[in-house]
């Protein structure tokens, strides 16, 4: 007898118009509040594709929304994510290497900006930027590095 491979403990997807309501709800179970559909759709109206919802069993339990930039540095124009909406149901595990957010973040990097690339989170970057600048510490963006 073989051994059959368990199934994943989640499922990541990409999020588009269609799931806009959907994922309104999710936004009100997790922040505690609605946000109208109009609010919404003007945030990701330039981005066909909102982002990735993460499933567990069919259901929405996560979703990392950003909208994919082409950003010119001193070194190129590298590729860069502006984020948008984050969220993880209460009760997912969201923290370790395991967790719901580090899978979200993951395959969010992959799919728009690069699979098998390294990052650099400015939120994390210490010291001054390629043109001698204090880090934008939130300006919400991942980049690729280029060096």
């Amino acid at each position: 007898m073989t051994p059959t491979a368990a199934a994943p403990r989640w499922t990541v997807h990409p999020a588009t118009q269609e799931h806009d309501e959907e994922l309104l709800v999710l936004f009100a179970q997790v922040f505690g509040h609605e946000m109208p559909l109009a609010q919404w759709r003007w945030k990701y109206a330039d981005a066909p594709v909102r982002g990735l919802i993460l499933r567990r069993g069919g259901a929405a339990v996560g979703f990392w929304g950003g909208m994919p930039r082409q950003m010119a540095s001193t070194a190129g124009v590298v590729s860069a994510v502006q984020n948008g909406d984050v969220m993880v149901l209460p009760g997912e595990s969201v923290v370790g290497r395991q967790g719901a957010m580090r899978e979200l973040c993951s395959a969010f990097l992959d799919r728009f900006v690069g699979p098998g690339r390294t990052y650099e989170d400015d939120q994390a970057r210490v010291g001054k930027d390629d043109l001698g600048h204090p880090p934008m510490m939130a300006d919400g963006y991942a980049r690729r590095r280029t060096s």
